[in-house]
């Protein structure tokens, strides 16, 4: 699979890296990753100016057309090791995205996407949202 992903990854201009800084916020940067071969790291170029901190962080590539059509996505869970101006992250899960695995790929991500619904909203004993369709159709152009 991280064959695979190397390739995959060439096919996108910049990725965003995520992480937390030194005060544990969440902080957010666009890179260009770069693969490490035979070995599930990506280096990353972080300047001495972005307080990006070691520890949990994500990758996050994405591409679509000038209509925001034909959306590919990938996102690459890890562990961020920072070594000064640049980094390495150690990749623990790659997870394809919109327009990367077909059509069961879709039926998962809809599949998973409402069982993490379910699990946030009894987590937090919170009720299931409603929708004010009304005001929405109200808002369509006649």
């Amino acid at each position: 699979m991280w064959a695979e992903y190397t390739k995959i990854l060439s096919t996108f201009e910049s990725a965003v890296l995520t992480g937390f800084d030194s005060s544990g916020y969440p902080l957010s940067m666009r890179c260009h990753p770069q693969a490490v071969a035979h070995e599930q790291v990506l280096t990353v170029a972080i300047p001495a100016t972005v307080d990006l901190q070691s520890g949990p962080a994500c990758l996050l590539v994405h591409a679509h057309n000038e209509q925001l059509w034909d959306l590919r996505s990938y996102l690459v869970r890890g562990r961020l090791e920072r070594q000064g101006e640049s980094a390495q992250l150690v990749v623990e899960k790659l997870t394809p995205g919109a327009g990367m695995g077909g059509p069961l790929a879709v039926i998962t991500l809809i599949r998973n996407a409402r069982r993490t619904a379910n699990n946030y909203l009894q987590k937090r004993n919170l009720p299931r949202p409603t929708v004010p369709w009304e005001k929405l159709a109200a808002c369509k152009p006649k």
